[in-house]
């Protein structure tokens, strides 16, 4: 689930089927990303689609440099843009996609598919 509610996958296998029900665009503050007035329309993945790694990865996440480069997704995207859509220079600023499955967040575990412990409610 997003943090305003919205599904985005009932599982891992959607997850990195590039199927998802939603974008994971939404930021901790409820900002939607690719909206007008939002900073980058980017997140850093590091991964192509389906979430295979990728070659660049920023050095190892220690490089702020235009001279390297990591993959990043369209955060607006609910296709496989939305883990790899272009390679971004280490000095562009970009977002993070924080995901998780535990108990405490999703309630059942988050493959279980009983999706009646969700919340629907922004924290």
């Amino acid at each position: 689930m997003r943090r305003d509610g919205i599904r985005i996958v009932d599982g891992l296998a959607q997850l990195t089927a590039n199927t998802l029900q939603a974008s994971v665009g939404v930021t901790e503050t409820g900002v939607y990303v690719g909206a007008p007035g939002s900073a980058s329309p980017f997140a850093w993945t590091a991964t192509i689609d389906a979430g295979s790694p990728s070659a660049g990865t920023c050095a190892g996440w220690s490089s702020g440099s235009a001279a390297d480069t990591a993959a990043a997704g369209f955060a607006a995207s609910a296709i496989f843009a939305w883990t790899d859509v272009t390679d971004l220079a280490c000095n562009v600023p970009a977002h993070l996609y924080c995901l998780s499955d535990l108990p405490l967040i999703f309630g059942d575990g988050f493959e279980g598919g009983d999706a009646s412990n969700w919340s629907a409610h922004q924290p």
